[in-house]
């Protein structure tokens, strides 16, 4: 009978180790689980990341092409203006009109003036 009661014991205690080792890989494959859609969501986060930096490196770009375009202008205006001075200059060896035409030259060098005005506001707004 003793052994009866014994075998009985070992019989339960066996069967709830079996209960705790299935709880236990249970919680092994939740957690096994939770691990996987960690990582594929740290994979998304990845991808979100990368495609943000994709669309920032499109943007500087983009930028520094508008910057070489303002640049450009302010080149070609600054060429405008040599070439303003210059025919000045002509008008004033060459023109018996020389007033009537000085003013009209000068209402173009105050035109130029404004638009360089104008980019240099564009620069300061684009934050260059």
């Amino acid at each position: 009978m003793a052994t009866d009661q014994r075998l009985d014991d070992i019989d339960r205690r066996l069967e709830r180790l079996t209960t705790i080792s299935e709880q236990v890989v249970n919680r092994f494959q939740g957690i096994d689980a939770r691990t996987e859609s960690i990582f594929l969501a740290l994979d998304q986060l990845r991808q979100r990341q990368e495609a943000s930096q994709s669309q920032l490196d499109q943007l500087r770009q983009r930028q520094e092409a508008s910057q070489n375009q303002l640049d450009q202008i302010r080149d070609e205006q600054h060429n405008l203006s040599g070439l303003v001075d210059a025919l000045l200059q002509a008008i004033d060896r060459n023109s018996a009109e020389a007033a009537t035409d000085r003013a009209f030259v000068r209402g173009l060098q105050v035109e130029n003036h404004r638009i360089w005005q104008y980019l240099q506001e564009q620069r300061r707004g684009d934050g260059g």
